[in-house]
């Protein structure tokens, strides 16, 4: 077989055999694969659709488990693969996006429930050892951040099946489309306000890499006022002008925040 720009899985422990593997294990294993790559893909290449991107399985190896990828799209799949590689040995899973996080746990457990290791090559005319997934492995989540805020848009629907939990479909004015949780009291308040510009003050979650709000929790209803925005900055100094002043360094306070560190 060709190892021109080919990708591969390698399964190693002392427990480890071609026939002490269900066929589930290994075909979770190489779903595993695919999409932690493609995933990346489509983040460094967002014109291109997920059908687009196929990261087959080309060979099993003989000896101990070896399993063989190559995809039509060798460079993109190639690039992805060494920037998963180089999370997985720096430690740092910052710059993958979920899905590919979730997958990479998904190997990671499997080494650990088999106390084996994964080794992930590269295959391009010569083999090259990119990453080594162990039972010590840890594959770091970034937890979303949590806070209080107020977000401004227009409601554009309210309900939801259940009467005792709904939902007001709300419309940032940069565009977005949130769907927050809200209680009786609220969710009648915002009928009467629809396709009308509001304010909503409750509790948000926001992804930690994309800062986008993830949830809310609607605690109160606020009138919406237009102004200049040298009005809402001076607004914002007026009232917690004093705070921002005691911050010496602005990037430590903001990665503390982030991280709590």
């Amino acid at each position: 077989m060709s190892q021109h720009n080919s990708i591969e899985l390698r399964l190693t422990g002392n427990k480890l055999s071609p026939g002490s593997l269900r066929s589930k294990e290994i075909a979770e294993l190489i779903v595993a694969v695919e999409e932690m790559i493609s995933a990346k893909v489509i983040v460094e290449n967002p014109g291109l659709m997920k059908s687009e991107i196929v990261v087959g399985l080309s060979n099993v190896e003989d000896g101990s488990i070896r399993l063989q990828f190559t995809s039509s799209l060798e460079k993109l799949t190639s690039e992805a693969t060494k920037s998963i590689a180089l999370s997985i040995e720096s430690q740092d899973f910052y710059s993958l996006p979920e899905e590919s996080i979730k997958s990479l746990k998904s190997i990671s457990e499997f080494t650990r429930n088999r106390d084996c290791n994964a080794e992930l090559y590269e295959l391009n005319g010569r083999k090259k050892l990119l990453a080594i997934i162990t039972p010590e492995t840890q594959i770091l989540e970034y937890e979303p951040l949590i806070g209080e805020t107020i977000i401004y848009g227009t409601v554009t629907r309210v309900g939801g099946a259940n009467e005792e939990k709904p939902t007001i479909q709300f419309r940032t004015i940069d565009g977005k489309l949130i769907y927050c949780a809200a209680n009786k009291a609220n969710a009648k308040i915002a009928a009467t306000h629809l396709y009308r510009e509001i304010g909503l003050s409750g509790d948000a979650e926001w992804d930690a890499k994309t800062l986008e709000i993830q949830s809310f929790h609607v605690r109160e209803i606020t009138e919406y006022e237009d102004a200049p925005l040298s009005e809402a900055f001076q607004a914002i100094k007026d009232t917690y002008g004093n705070e921002f002043d005691a911050i010496e360094d602005v990037d430590a306070f903001v990665k503390e925040l982030r991280h709590g560190v």
